[in-house]
């Protein structure tokens, strides 16, 4: 009885490794969306966190008349604030967080951060540096209630401008507005979709409505 070599049929082993790979591209694909899906959850959880802290601690202070506006649709510019904080985020999220504050309202929290009474020119004077530590603090409360310690701060950069605006590249990009008695603030947050995106994450554009 002679040796018989069977071979599949013209075509077969081709198409097979073809749906095979589309297979893959498919499981791949479902992979991708659910770690997206999952980074988002993340970003909207350390977010709320993140407004949490912020609420408790201004109104540790003693901050008047806080409280939440609706959110509004925007086209992805965001009108900054007299006062301007942004701190990188790094590690679990990649991102940056903005604190951007009315200079009133910064001037404010100036007076109550204070030990002692100061005068209107002493909280001008130290208006500044005083977000620049709330904003060290109430992202330092926020990372806290984490499990675990997998996200990195940097330190405040401060931004002082009249009429500026960002423009995030991110189309994840998560804000609220407050108001209190003495003028309004928004906490924003913005994720970095590309790690070349980390030079550029906030661009500060003068506003084409300032008057010359």
């Amino acid at each position: 009885m002679s040796d018989m070599e069977f071979q599949p049929e013209q075509g077969h082993g081709k198409e097979s490794g073809h749906k095979q790979g589309q297979g893959q591209d498919q499981v791949q694909g479902q992979d991708q969306d659910q770690d997206q899906d999952l980074g988002q959850e993340q970003e909207r959880q350390w977010f709320e966190s993140l407004l949490r802290s912020a609420e408790r601690y201004l109104q540790q202070l003693g901050l008047p008349g806080l409280s939440r506006l609706d959110p509004t649709a925007t086209d992805g510019k965001h009108r900054l604030e007299d006062i301007t904080a942004f701190i990188q985020v790094g590690k679990a999220l990649e991102g940056g967080i903005v604190l951007t504050i009315e200079e009133r309202l910064a001037r404010s929290i100036a007076k109550l951060f204070m030990l002692e009474p100061i005068t209107d020119a002493q909280a001008a004077q130290y208006a500044v540096e005083v977000i620049a530590e709330a904003a060290n603090i109430l992202t330092g409360n926020a990372l806290a209630e984490r499990e675990h310690s997998d996200i990195c701060l940097g330190n405040p950069l401060m931004i002082l401008t009249r009429r500026a605006e960002i423009r995030a590249k991110s189309r994840r990009l998560l804000c609220q507005a407050y108001e209190a008695d003495e003028g309004r603030f928004r906490v924003i947050y913005i994720p970095m979709e590309h790690k070349a995106e980390l030079a550029s994450i906030l661009a500060v554009q003068l506003d084409e409505r300032t008057e010359a």
